[in-house]
């Protein structure tokens, strides 16, 4: 069986009430290693629900409809003993299994913002001091990855904070900085 049809066996599984309208598509690899291959679930006849990623290595995949998805990658990746994943592509490996979402995007500064026009330009400067593109520390014991995030369905800027232990335990939180639509 292809690993195609692998992959809509296991989300019919999982979503057993969108089956029959579920499509594959495979995506691009932007920031992400490029051993991957990046499949996405689409459902017929609904606009609104959680993306359902898959990742591929080889004949086994990684779902964010599994929980421990995003631990498992990492350890696969061997994120504490190997300098081989960025922090872009762990801010991203994030995104698609651990915390999928449609209206979230990474950022690098500022400029990846659209500000409201009548932001006041001390509000500005004040963002690009704070955004900063995502950052991975190692040492022996752990991994902390920091990245920040604009929720464009609610006009707010997140912080997220991801520490990985050496059994890869994964601790997280994405943290509100700003909304960024507020009184304008």
């Amino acid at each position: 069986m292809s690993i195609e049809n692998v992959i809509l066996a296991h989300a019919e599984e999982k979503k057993p009430r969108f089956a029959g309208r579920m499509a594959l598509s495979e995506l691009p690899i932007n920031d992400l290693p490029r051993e991957l291959r990046h499949f996405s679930i689409e459902v017929d006849g609904i606009i609104d629900y959680l993306p359902m990623h898959y990742l591929v290595t080889g004949d086994s995949f990684y779902s964010s409809l599994d929980k421990g998805d995003f631990a498992n990658i990492l350890e696969y990746f061997q994120l504490l003993d190997s300098v081989d994943l960025t922090a872009m592509e762990v801010a991203q490996l994030y995104l698609l299994l651990e915390f999928p979402s449609r209206g979230r995007v990474i950022l690098l500064g500022v400029r990846d913002l659209e500000l409201p026009f009548n932001m006041p330009a001390e509000v500005k400067t004040q963002l690009g001091e704070i955004i900063a593109p995502p950052v991975l520390h190692r040492n022996s014991d752990t991994a902390q990855c920091a990245f920040y995030l604009f929720n464009g369905r609610e006009g707010i800027l997140e912080e997220v904070l991801i520490e990985v232990t050496r059994e890869y335990k994964i601790n997280h939180g994405i943290y509100p900085i700003a909304n960024l639509w507020a009184n304008n």
